[in-house]
Protein backbone atom coordinates (compact mmCIF):
# COMPACT_ATOMS: atom_id res chain seq x y z
CA UNK A 1 0.00 0.00 0.00
CA UNK A 2 1.36 3.07 -0.85
CA UNK A 3 0.07 5.49 1.88
CA UNK A 4 2.05 2.57 4.46
CA UNK A 5 4.97 4.15 4.57
CA UNK A 6 5.57 7.26 6.94
CA UNK A 7 4.72 10.51 5.94
CA UNK A 8 6.95 13.05 6.40
CA UNK A 9 7.72 14.22 10.12
CA UNK A 10 5.31 17.21 10.50
CA UNK A 11 5.63 19.76 13.48
CA UNK A 12 2.36 21.39 15.32
CA UNK A 13 0.64 23.77 13.76
CA UNK A 14 1.42 27.63 13.97
CA UNK A 15 -1.76 28.78 15.49
CA UNK A 16 -0.46 26.21 18.38
CA UNK A 17 1.83 29.25 19.94
CA UNK A 18 -1.20 31.81 19.92
CA UNK A 19 -3.87 28.90 21.50
CA UNK A 20 -1.08 27.87 23.91
CA UNK A 21 -1.12 31.23 25.31
CA UNK A 22 -4.49 31.74 25.35
CA UNK A 23 -5.01 28.94 27.45
CA UNK A 24 -2.14 30.08 29.87
CA UNK A 25 -3.49 33.63 30.15
CA UNK A 26 -5.70 33.03 33.52
CA UNK A 27 -2.65 31.41 35.18
CA UNK A 28 -0.32 34.45 34.41
CA UNK A 29 -2.70 36.60 35.03
CA UNK A 30 -3.11 34.72 38.75
CA UNK A 31 0.60 34.77 39.18
CA UNK A 32 0.86 38.38 38.22
CA UNK A 33 -1.35 39.45 40.55
CA UNK A 34 -0.41 37.26 43.29
CA UNK A 35 2.91 39.09 42.77
CA UNK A 36 1.22 42.13 43.00
CA UNK A 37 -0.33 42.05 45.91
CA UNK A 38 2.61 40.62 47.50
CA UNK A 39 4.82 43.81 46.75
CA UNK A 40 1.64 46.02 48.09
CA UNK A 41 1.50 44.04 51.43
CA UNK A 42 5.55 43.52 52.10
CA UNK A 43 4.28 43.19 55.68
CA UNK A 44 3.00 39.79 55.37
CA UNK A 45 4.96 36.50 54.27
CA UNK A 46 6.60 36.28 52.36
CA UNK A 47 6.01 39.72 50.64
CA UNK A 48 8.44 40.77 47.86
CA UNK A 49 10.19 37.43 48.15
CA UNK A 50 7.36 35.69 46.39
CA UNK A 51 8.64 36.94 42.61
CA UNK A 52 11.60 34.22 43.95
CA UNK A 53 8.93 31.77 42.73
CA UNK A 54 6.75 33.49 40.68
CA UNK A 55 9.01 35.20 38.23
CA UNK A 56 10.46 31.26 37.20
CA UNK A 57 7.19 29.85 36.76
CA UNK A 58 6.44 33.01 34.59
CA UNK A 59 8.86 32.41 32.25
CA UNK A 60 8.53 28.77 32.52
CA UNK A 61 4.64 29.72 31.59
CA UNK A 62 6.14 31.67 28.58
CA UNK A 63 8.34 29.18 27.16
CA UNK A 64 7.02 25.99 26.95
CA UNK A 65 5.09 26.74 23.99
CA UNK A 66 7.82 28.12 21.88
CA UNK A 67 9.76 25.28 23.02
CA UNK A 68 7.60 22.48 22.13
CA UNK A 69 6.81 24.10 18.67
CA UNK A 70 10.73 23.88 17.75
CA UNK A 71 10.82 20.10 19.46
CA UNK A 72 7.70 18.47 19.18
CA UNK A 73 7.40 16.19 15.74
CA UNK A 74 4.99 13.13 14.82
CA UNK A 75 4.80 11.03 11.78
CA UNK A 76 1.90 8.65 10.96
CA UNK A 77 0.98 6.27 8.40
CA UNK A 78 -1.02 3.37 7.96
CA UNK A 79 0.53 1.19 10.41
CA UNK A 80 1.63 3.36 13.25
CA UNK A 81 1.60 7.08 14.93
CA UNK A 82 5.40 7.59 16.00
CA UNK A 83 6.05 10.77 18.13
CA UNK A 84 9.50 12.84 18.86
CA UNK A 85 9.99 15.16 21.58
CA UNK A 86 12.72 16.86 23.13
CA UNK A 87 16.01 18.89 22.46
CA UNK A 88 18.72 17.72 24.78
CA UNK A 89 17.28 14.45 25.85
CA UNK A 90 15.14 13.37 22.25
CA UNK A 91 12.63 10.65 22.98
CA UNK A 92 10.85 8.74 19.72
CA UNK A 93 7.46 6.66 21.05
CA UNK A 94 5.89 4.42 18.31
CA UNK A 95 2.75 2.71 18.64
CA UNK A 96 0.82 0.84 16.53
CA UNK A 97 -3.19 1.33 15.16
CA UNK A 98 -3.98 -2.44 16.21
CA UNK A 99 -2.96 -1.45 19.90
CA UNK A 100 -4.70 1.37 20.27
CA UNK A 101 -7.71 1.35 22.74
CA UNK A 102 -8.28 4.55 23.64
CA UNK A 103 -8.45 7.93 21.50
CA UNK A 104 -9.23 11.60 23.41
CA UNK A 105 -10.21 14.57 21.29
CA UNK A 106 -9.80 17.41 23.49
CA UNK A 107 -10.49 20.93 22.70
CA UNK A 108 -9.84 23.18 25.58
CA UNK A 109 -11.79 26.96 25.61
CA UNK A 110 -8.57 28.60 24.00
CA UNK A 111 -8.51 26.00 21.39
CA UNK A 112 -11.92 26.70 20.11
CA UNK A 113 -10.80 30.00 18.30
CA UNK A 114 -7.93 28.43 16.24
CA UNK A 115 -9.65 25.21 15.39
CA UNK A 116 -7.37 23.00 17.33
CA UNK A 117 -7.78 19.62 19.43
CA UNK A 118 -5.23 18.19 21.97
CA UNK A 119 -5.42 14.38 20.76
CA UNK A 120 -4.63 11.40 23.31
CA UNK A 121 -3.88 7.81 22.22
CA UNK A 122 -4.07 5.66 24.46
CA UNK A 123 -2.75 1.88 24.65
CA UNK A 124 -3.20 -1.17 27.07
CA UNK A 125 -1.00 0.48 30.33
CA UNK A 126 -1.19 3.37 32.37
CA UNK A 127 -0.55 6.96 31.57
CA UNK A 128 3.24 6.70 30.58
CA UNK A 129 1.69 4.65 27.70
CA UNK A 130 -0.38 7.57 26.02
CA UNK A 131 1.23 9.49 23.06
CA UNK A 132 -0.08 13.26 23.47
CA UNK A 133 -0.17 15.21 20.25
CA UNK A 134 -0.11 18.88 21.96
CA UNK A 135 -2.01 20.29 18.71
CA UNK A 136 -3.74 19.14 16.34
CA UNK A 137 -6.42 20.77 13.16
CA UNK A 138 -9.41 19.28 11.72
CA UNK A 139 -7.62 18.13 8.97
CA UNK A 140 -5.02 16.02 11.37
CA UNK A 141 -7.74 15.12 13.66
CA UNK A 142 -9.20 13.45 11.25
CA UNK A 143 -6.51 11.46 9.61
CA UNK A 144 -5.64 9.90 13.51
CA UNK A 145 -9.24 9.35 13.81
CA UNK A 146 -9.64 7.80 10.60
CA UNK A 147 -6.24 5.57 10.93
CA UNK A 148 -7.32 4.67 14.68
CA UNK A 149 -10.85 3.08 13.16
CA UNK A 150 -9.02 1.01 10.52
CA UNK A 151 -7.12 -0.70 12.96
CA UNK A 152 -9.85 -1.79 15.05
CA UNK A 153 -11.60 -2.53 12.36
CA UNK A 154 -10.30 -6.12 11.58
CA UNK A 155 -11.49 -7.33 15.18
CA UNK A 156 -14.64 -5.94 14.93
CA UNK A 157 -15.76 -7.16 11.50
CA UNK A 158 -14.49 -11.12 12.90
CA UNK A 159 -16.94 -10.07 15.88
CA UNK A 160 -20.11 -8.66 14.98
CA UNK A 161 -21.85 -8.63 11.43
CA UNK A 162 -22.03 -5.90 8.95
CA UNK A 163 -23.87 -3.00 9.28
CA UNK A 164 -26.05 -1.85 5.97
CA UNK A 165 -25.46 2.02 5.54
CA UNK A 166 -28.68 3.45 5.84
CA UNK A 167 -29.17 5.37 9.25
CA UNK A 168 -32.09 7.12 10.89
CA UNK A 169 -31.51 10.02 13.29
CA UNK A 170 -33.07 9.77 16.72
CA UNK A 171 -32.81 10.23 20.30
CA UNK A 172 -32.09 6.90 22.01
CA UNK A 173 -30.77 3.51 21.16
CA UNK A 174 -30.98 4.16 16.78
CA UNK A 175 -28.85 4.51 14.54
CA UNK A 176 -27.13 7.95 13.42
CA UNK A 177 -24.81 9.17 10.62
CA UNK A 178 -22.78 12.66 11.14
CA UNK A 179 -20.72 14.55 9.04
CA UNK A 180 -17.31 13.33 9.63
CA UNK A 181 -17.82 9.93 10.89
CA UNK A 182 -16.42 6.64 9.07
CA UNK A 183 -19.92 5.67 9.00
CA UNK A 184 -23.19 4.63 10.86
CA UNK A 185 -23.07 4.35 14.42
CA UNK A 186 -25.59 4.49 17.48
CA UNK A 187 -27.04 6.61 19.67
CA UNK A 188 -27.43 4.96 23.00
CA UNK A 189 -27.95 7.70 25.32
CA UNK A 190 -27.99 12.09 25.37
CA UNK A 191 -28.57 13.92 28.46
CA UNK A 192 -31.36 16.68 28.70
CA UNK A 193 -30.75 19.41 30.77
CA UNK A 194 -32.50 18.01 33.35
CA UNK A 195 -30.65 14.73 33.65
CA UNK A 196 -27.40 17.35 34.09
CA UNK A 197 -29.50 19.09 37.35
CA UNK A 198 -30.35 15.70 38.36
CA UNK A 199 -26.59 14.58 38.19
CA UNK A 200 -25.40 17.73 39.36
CA UNK A 201 -27.75 17.12 42.91
CA UNK A 202 -27.20 13.55 43.54
CA UNK A 203 -23.57 13.77 42.68
CA UNK A 204 -22.95 16.68 45.53
CA UNK A 205 -21.09 18.45 42.71
CA UNK A 206 -22.72 21.61 42.84
CA UNK A 207 -21.58 22.06 46.35
CA UNK A 208 -17.82 21.16 45.60
CA UNK A 209 -17.58 23.43 42.21
CA UNK A 210 -19.46 26.36 43.68
CA UNK A 211 -17.66 25.93 47.05
CA UNK A 212 -14.70 26.00 45.05
CA UNK A 213 -15.33 29.50 43.57
CA UNK A 214 -17.30 31.09 46.60
CA UNK A 215 -13.93 30.31 49.05
CA UNK A 216 -11.45 31.66 46.29
CA UNK A 217 -13.19 35.05 45.89
CA UNK A 218 -13.42 35.17 50.24
CA UNK A 219 -9.45 34.16 49.90
CA UNK A 220 -8.76 36.88 47.24
CA UNK A 221 -10.52 39.45 49.50
CA UNK A 222 -8.84 39.05 52.40
CA UNK A 223 -5.78 38.68 50.70
CA UNK A 224 -7.00 42.24 49.46
CA UNK A 225 -7.35 43.23 52.98
CA UNK A 226 -11.39 43.13 52.19
CA UNK A 227 -12.25 40.65 53.72
CA UNK A 228 -13.40 42.69 57.06
CA UNK A 229 -14.96 45.32 55.71
CA UNK A 230 -16.96 42.78 53.31
CA UNK A 231 -18.17 41.24 56.36
CA UNK A 232 -19.04 44.78 57.98
CA UNK A 233 -20.90 46.43 55.15
CA UNK A 234 -22.74 43.21 54.02
CA UNK A 235 -23.25 41.41 58.03
CA UNK A 236 -25.93 38.56 58.14
CA UNK A 237 -26.82 38.54 54.66
CA UNK A 238 -22.77 37.37 53.87
CA UNK A 239 -23.50 33.72 54.57
CA UNK A 240 -27.17 33.78 52.28
CA UNK A 241 -25.34 35.46 49.59
CA UNK A 242 -22.31 32.06 50.07
CA UNK A 243 -24.66 29.43 49.84
CA UNK A 244 -26.63 31.22 47.15
CA UNK A 245 -23.77 31.20 45.25
CA UNK A 246 -22.13 28.19 45.94
CA UNK A 247 -25.45 26.54 44.56
CA UNK A 248 -25.56 28.41 41.35
CA UNK A 249 -22.25 28.23 40.41
CA UNK A 250 -22.34 24.78 41.35
CA UNK A 251 -25.07 24.03 38.49
CA UNK A 252 -23.77 26.29 36.19
CA UNK A 253 -20.52 24.99 36.17
CA UNK A 254 -21.41 21.40 35.98
CA UNK A 255 -23.93 22.35 33.23
CA UNK A 256 -21.42 23.60 31.15
CA UNK A 257 -19.37 21.22 31.46
CA UNK A 258 -21.28 18.24 30.71
CA UNK A 259 -23.51 20.12 28.07
CA UNK A 260 -24.62 17.72 24.78
CA UNK A 261 -23.59 14.80 26.60
CA UNK A 262 -24.18 11.70 24.72
CA UNK A 263 -22.65 7.94 24.58
CA UNK A 264 -22.57 5.67 21.45
CA UNK A 265 -21.09 3.56 19.40
CA UNK A 266 -19.38 3.75 16.28
CA UNK A 267 -19.21 1.63 13.32
CA UNK A 268 -16.30 -0.34 14.32
CA UNK A 269 -17.84 -0.76 18.14
CA UNK A 270 -16.36 1.86 20.24
CA UNK A 271 -18.01 3.41 22.75
CA UNK A 272 -18.08 7.38 22.34
CA UNK A 273 -18.21 9.93 24.96
CA UNK A 274 -18.95 13.23 24.03
CA UNK A 275 -19.55 16.53 25.84
CA UNK A 276 -18.98 20.08 27.15
CA UNK A 277 -19.60 23.22 25.53
CA UNK A 278 -17.07 25.34 26.48
CA UNK A 279 -14.39 22.84 26.53
CA UNK A 280 -15.47 19.75 24.62
CA UNK A 281 -14.00 16.19 24.77
CA UNK A 282 -15.12 13.44 22.07
CA UNK A 283 -13.11 9.94 24.31
CA UNK A 284 -13.54 6.65 22.42
CA UNK A 285 -12.97 3.70 24.02
CA UNK A 286 -12.56 0.06 22.00
CA UNK A 287 -14.19 -2.43 23.12
CA UNK A 288 -11.61 -4.32 23.64
CA UNK A 289 -10.22 -2.06 26.52
CA UNK A 290 -13.34 -2.56 28.12
CA UNK A 291 -12.60 -5.37 31.22
CA UNK A 292 -15.85 -4.53 33.07
CA UNK A 293 -18.32 -2.26 33.92
CA UNK A 294 -18.88 -0.39 37.71
CA UNK A 295 -22.37 0.03 38.73
CA UNK A 296 -22.90 2.52 41.90
CA UNK A 297 -25.83 3.91 44.01
CA UNK A 298 -25.32 6.48 47.15
CA UNK A 299 -28.25 7.48 49.16
CA UNK A 300 -29.92 10.60 46.78
CA UNK A 301 -29.64 7.98 43.53
CA UNK A 302 -31.57 5.86 45.69
CA UNK A 303 -34.46 8.25 46.44
CA UNK A 304 -34.67 9.16 42.57
CA UNK A 305 -34.08 6.17 41.06
CA UNK A 306 -30.95 6.69 39.30
CA UNK A 307 -28.28 4.60 38.89
CA UNK A 308 -24.46 5.75 38.03
CA UNK A 309 -22.38 3.84 35.34
CA UNK A 310 -18.49 3.88 34.84
CA UNK A 311 -16.00 1.17 32.21
CA UNK A 312 -13.23 -0.57 33.54
CA UNK A 313 -10.79 -0.16 30.92
CA UNK A 314 -7.33 -1.08 30.12
CA UNK A 315 -6.26 1.70 29.45
CA UNK A 316 -7.06 3.79 32.67
CA UNK A 317 -5.28 4.46 35.69
CA UNK A 318 -7.27 6.94 37.38
CA UNK A 319 -10.44 6.29 39.50
CA UNK A 320 -9.42 3.01 39.88
CA UNK A 321 -9.11 1.98 36.37
CA UNK A 322 -13.03 3.56 35.47
CA UNK A 323 -13.69 5.93 32.78
CA UNK A 324 -16.93 7.63 33.43
CA UNK A 325 -19.49 7.01 30.93
CA UNK A 326 -23.16 8.53 32.16
CA UNK A 327 -24.51 10.23 34.50
CA UNK A 328 -26.69 8.92 36.85
CA UNK A 329 -29.78 7.53 34.90
CA UNK A 330 -33.14 5.07 35.10
CA UNK A 331 -31.91 1.22 35.19
CA UNK A 332 -33.64 1.26 31.79
CA UNK A 333 -30.97 3.45 30.10
CA UNK A 334 -28.42 1.34 31.73
CA UNK A 335 -29.33 -1.62 30.84
CA UNK A 336 -29.61 -0.09 27.42
CA UNK A 337 -25.67 0.44 27.64
CA UNK A 338 -24.74 -2.76 28.67
CA UNK A 339 -26.36 -4.48 26.43
CA UNK A 340 -24.87 -2.64 23.63
CA UNK A 341 -21.27 -2.53 25.21
CA UNK A 342 -21.04 -5.66 27.24
CA UNK A 343 -23.24 -8.30 25.24
CA UNK A 344 -21.34 -11.62 26.54
CA UNK A 345 -21.85 -10.48 30.63
CA UNK A 346 -24.58 -10.58 32.25
CA UNK A 347 -25.47 -7.46 34.01
CA UNK A 348 -29.47 -7.14 34.23
CA UNK A 349 -29.56 -9.49 37.17
CA UNK A 350 -27.13 -6.93 39.23
CA UNK A 351 -29.19 -3.88 37.74
CA UNK A 352 -32.67 -5.69 39.38
CA UNK A 353 -30.78 -6.41 42.36
CA UNK A 354 -29.75 -3.16 42.81
CA UNK A 355 -32.83 -1.62 42.21
CA UNK A 356 -34.15 -4.47 44.61
CA UNK A 357 -32.87 -2.82 47.39
CA UNK A 358 -34.40 0.21 49.48
CA UNK A 359 -33.46 3.63 50.59
CA UNK A 360 -34.71 2.62 53.83
CA UNK A 361 -32.37 0.06 54.44
CA UNK A 362 -29.52 2.64 53.14
CA UNK A 363 -30.47 5.31 55.71
CA UNK A 364 -30.43 2.65 58.87
CA UNK A 365 -26.91 1.57 57.91
CA UNK A 366 -25.72 5.08 57.65
CA UNK A 367 -27.12 5.57 60.98
CA UNK A 368 -25.86 2.58 62.50
CA UNK A 369 -22.54 3.55 60.77
CA UNK A 370 -22.34 7.22 62.25
CA UNK A 371 -23.33 6.07 65.76
CA UNK A 372 -19.89 5.10 67.12
CA UNK A 373 -18.42 8.26 65.70
CA UNK A 374 -21.17 10.61 67.21
CA UNK A 375 -20.62 8.10 70.70
CA UNK A 376 -16.80 8.92 70.35
CA UNK A 377 -17.12 12.43 69.93
CA UNK A 378 -19.57 13.31 72.92
CA UNK A 379 -16.84 11.33 75.30
CA UNK A 380 -14.33 13.19 73.83
CA UNK A 381 -16.52 16.62 74.53
CA UNK A 382 -17.39 15.10 78.24
CA UNK A 383 -13.72 14.62 78.90
CA UNK A 384 -13.02 18.76 77.92
CA UNK A 385 -10.95 17.00 75.19
CA UNK A 386 -9.71 20.16 72.35
CA UNK A 387 -12.31 20.79 69.52
CA UNK A 388 -9.59 19.46 67.05
CA UNK A 389 -9.12 16.33 69.11
CA UNK A 390 -12.72 15.91 69.29
CA UNK A 391 -13.27 16.05 65.95
CA UNK A 392 -10.25 13.98 64.62
CA UNK A 393 -11.68 11.04 66.70
CA UNK A 394 -14.53 11.12 65.14
CA UNK A 395 -13.62 10.92 61.84
CA UNK A 396 -10.90 8.51 62.51
CA UNK A 397 -13.72 6.43 63.94
CA UNK A 398 -15.78 6.85 61.48
CA UNK A 399 -13.64 5.74 58.79
CA UNK A 400 -12.62 2.42 60.80
CA UNK A 401 -15.96 1.75 60.46
CA UNK A 402 -17.06 2.44 57.00
CA UNK A 403 -14.02 0.28 55.70
CA UNK A 404 -14.77 -2.40 57.87
CA UNK A 405 -18.22 -2.50 56.96
CA UNK A 406 -17.56 -2.13 53.46
CA UNK A 407 -15.26 -5.34 53.97
CA UNK A 408 -17.62 -6.79 55.96
CA UNK A 409 -20.81 -6.55 53.44
CA UNK A 410 -18.21 -7.48 50.65
CA UNK A 411 -19.35 -10.62 48.78
CA UNK A 412 -17.44 -12.41 45.54
CA UNK A 413 -20.07 -13.79 42.85
CA UNK A 414 -18.74 -16.08 40.04
CA UNK A 415 -21.39 -16.07 36.91
CA UNK A 416 -22.88 -18.39 35.07
CA UNK A 417 -20.76 -20.82 33.12
CA UNK A 418 -17.42 -18.77 34.87
CA UNK A 419 -18.65 -16.19 32.11
CA UNK A 420 -18.34 -13.20 34.55
CA UNK A 421 -17.23 -11.92 37.78
CA UNK A 422 -19.09 -9.45 40.34
CA UNK A 423 -17.67 -8.00 43.49
CA UNK A 424 -20.87 -6.57 45.77
CA UNK A 425 -20.42 -3.95 48.18
CA UNK A 426 -23.92 -2.69 50.00
CA UNK A 427 -23.68 -0.72 52.64
CA UNK A 428 -24.21 3.17 52.61
CA UNK A 429 -24.37 2.61 49.07
CA UNK A 430 -24.47 0.48 46.95
CA UNK A 431 -21.25 -0.82 44.59
CA UNK A 432 -21.05 -3.37 42.07
CA UNK A 433 -17.72 -4.21 39.61
CA UNK A 434 -18.84 -6.66 37.39
CA UNK A 435 -15.70 -7.93 35.00
CA UNK A 436 -15.20 -10.85 32.36
CA UNK A 437 -13.84 -13.90 33.36
CA UNK A 438 -11.44 -13.25 31.08
CA UNK A 439 -10.45 -10.14 32.75
CA UNK A 440 -9.24 -12.02 36.31
CA UNK A 441 -5.26 -13.21 35.99
CA UNK A 442 -4.75 -14.52 39.31
CA UNK A 443 -7.64 -16.01 41.83
CA UNK A 444 -6.10 -16.39 45.86
CA UNK A 445 -7.55 -17.62 48.60
CA UNK A 446 -6.94 -17.01 52.62
CA UNK A 447 -7.87 -19.54 55.68
CA UNK A 448 -6.80 -19.94 58.86
CA UNK A 449 -7.11 -23.47 60.03
CA UNK A 450 -8.36 -24.76 56.75
CA UNK A 451 -11.16 -22.32 56.92
CA UNK A 452 -11.18 -19.66 54.67
CA UNK A 453 -10.92 -16.50 54.78
CA UNK A 454 -10.71 -13.97 52.38
CA UNK A 455 -10.71 -14.39 48.55
CA UNK A 456 -9.01 -11.81 46.07
CA UNK A 457 -9.18 -11.58 42.27
CA UNK A 458 -6.44 -10.08 40.71
CA UNK A 459 -6.79 -7.88 37.13
CA UNK A 460 -5.43 -5.20 35.21
CA UNK A 461 -7.25 -1.82 34.60
CA UNK A 462 -4.51 0.56 34.13
CA UNK A 463 -2.35 -0.87 36.28
CA UNK A 464 -2.75 -4.28 38.73
CA UNK A 465 -5.95 -3.96 40.72
CA UNK A 466 -7.47 -6.76 43.08
CA UNK A 467 -10.71 -7.35 44.44
CA UNK A 468 -11.07 -8.48 47.71
CA UNK A 469 -14.01 -10.12 49.61
CA UNK A 470 -14.81 -11.96 52.70
CA UNK A 471 -18.04 -13.76 51.65
CA UNK A 472 -18.29 -15.94 48.77
CA UNK A 473 -18.56 -19.73 47.40
CA UNK A 474 -15.37 -21.93 47.22
CA UNK A 475 -17.31 -24.09 44.33
CA UNK A 476 -17.52 -20.91 42.20
CA UNK A 477 -13.76 -19.94 42.99
CA UNK A 478 -12.56 -23.44 42.15
CA UNK A 479 -14.76 -22.97 38.34
CA UNK A 480 -13.00 -19.52 38.14
CA UNK A 481 -9.43 -20.60 39.21
CA UNK A 482 -9.91 -23.18 36.27
CA UNK A 483 -11.13 -21.35 33.54
CA UNK A 484 -8.13 -18.84 34.87
CA UNK A 485 -5.82 -21.45 34.36
CA UNK A 486 -7.10 -22.83 31.04
CA UNK A 487 -7.03 -19.71 29.53
CA UNK A 488 -3.28 -18.67 31.04
CA UNK A 489 -2.14 -22.35 28.94
CA UNK A 490 -3.75 -21.51 25.94
CA UNK A 491 -2.14 -18.12 25.53
CA UNK A 492 1.03 -19.78 26.66
CA UNK A 493 0.47 -21.86 23.36
CA UNK A 494 -0.55 -19.30 21.40
CA UNK A 495 2.64 -17.03 22.24
CA UNK A 496 4.86 -20.82 21.34
CA UNK A 497 3.14 -21.32 18.04
CA UNK A 498 3.69 -17.82 17.05
CA UNK A 499 7.08 -17.53 17.92
CA UNK A 500 7.53 -20.72 15.43
CA UNK A 501 5.44 -19.22 13.22
CA UNK A 502 2.70 -22.02 13.13
CA UNK A 503 -1.35 -21.39 13.01
CA UNK A 504 -3.39 -23.04 16.17
CA UNK A 505 -6.48 -24.49 14.94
Amino acid sequence: MADAAMTPAQRLPRAYVGAAYLERVPVIVGLLGGGVLCLLRPDRWPGPWAWVVIGPLVVLRLAEPLYRMATVLWEASELDLRLTTGHVHRRTRTVPWSEVRALDVQVPWAYRPFGLARVVVGQTGDASAQLVLPAADAGTQQRIKHLAQQGTRPAVAAREPARGPEAVDGREGVDITEAGDAGPGRLLYRATLADLLLATLVYGQFAVAGGAVAMSAWDLLDTAGLGDDAGRVFGAAVGAAVVLLVVVVGFVVTVVRFAGFEVRTSAVGAVEIRFGSVARLERSVDRRAVAGVVLQQNLAEKLFGRVRLALLTTDSAVQLGANLVLPSLPPVVVARVLDDVLPDVPTSEVLARIAERRLRSAVQVALVTALPAVLVALALRAASAPRALVVLGALAVLVAVVAAGRLASSRLVVGPGASSVALWTSHVSDRVRVLRAEAVHVVSLTALLGLPLLVRAYYHAGMPRTLTAVRFRPSELESLQAGAGARGLAQARGRRASSRGEVLP
